[in-house]
């Protein structure tokens, strides 16, 4: 999601807007708008989905940005779109404040298939045999009933670094922790998965 090249046109587009381009500004709308969607998609809770639409959410993110743009570019406290994400993120906990319980729920949602492929990356061979011989339906949902057993924070540090293609350290900004504790989270995680993911015949030996 995150790609060099995606970041490298982003920044591009934020030293026009720093220098008074106000079709710059326009066109880092639309490009944040296209990131924003896809991070909603991946994190939208299906039963807040139900009361809020997340097309709602990434328009309240984008018209909070606009706001606050100049104090981004003014105090320039972390990447654009990391800054993004963390602003989305506080938009959707108060979302689910206002509309959902305090019941814990899962942040699986609709995980794409791609989703789940690139989740599929993070585990050992089933049965000590290549991955590619797994039917590829199999694998998909294995992946999701692994990851439908985890945390809520455990799919999101996951969810974050191998789909949503954030390192360490801008996951680490985006969820207010150290780079250390960040770490450690996918660490734990990522142990998590692979012991679920074996269970239910991804893998054979104890993680």
């Amino acid at each position: 999601m995150l790609t060099a090249e995606f970041q490298r046109e982003t920044e591009s587009l934020l030293q026009q807007v720093r220098e008074g381009d106000r079709l710059a500004l326009n066109k880092l709308m639309d490009r944040s708008r296209s990131y924003l969607t896809q991070v909603m998609k991946l994190q939208f809770d299906p039963a807040l989905r139900k009361r809020v639409d997340e097309s709602d959410v990434v328009q309240e993110t984008l018209l909070n940005a606009c706001h606050r743009m100049q104090d981004f570019l003014d105090r320039k406290p972390m990447p654009y779109l990391i800054w993004l994400r963390k602003n989305a993120q506080e938009r959707l906990i108060m979302q689910r404040r206002r509309h959902l319980s305090a019941e814990k729920r899962t942040l699986r949602g609709e995980i794409t298939e791609n989703s789940s492929i690139l989740l599929a990356d993070l585990l050992p061979a089933a049965n000590d045999q290549p991955r590619q011989e797994l039917e590829r339906k199999e694998l998909i949902a294995k992946v999701r009933d692994a990851l439908t057993q985890l945390s809520e924070d455990d799919q999101e540090i996951l969810l974050m670094r191998q789909v949503e293609g954030l390192s360490n350290s801008e996951a680490a900004k985006v969820l207010d922790l150290t780079t250390s504790a960040a770490s450690k989270r996918y660490g734990r995680a990522l142990l998590r998965l692979r012991r679920a993911a074996r269970n239910l015949g991804l893998g054979e030996s104890a993680v």
